[in-house]
């Protein structure tokens, strides 16, 4: 599995977010831990919410042989 790991500006999440919207998207994720603090503080800077304490993100990597 390729992992992608990138920087966004808060200027380029919140076209995305418009985007998302435009196209009819009802929602949007954006994943990231609280190890963190900078990312989590941009995405509810732009109107996020994490409305979970304990979100948990599961992979399930065929290439490395996962059922």
């Amino acid at each position: 599995m390729t992992q992608v790991h990138f920087t966004l500006k808060s200027e380029e999440i919140q076209s995305i977010i418009e985007y998302s919207k435009e196209i009819g998207c009802s929602e949007m994720f954006l994943i990231t831990d609280k190890g963190n603090p900078r990312a989590c503080h941009v995405y509810e800077k732009l109107g996020g919410k994490n409305d979970y304490k304990d979100e948990i993100v599961y992979v399930y990597d065929y290439e490395k042989g996962d059922k």
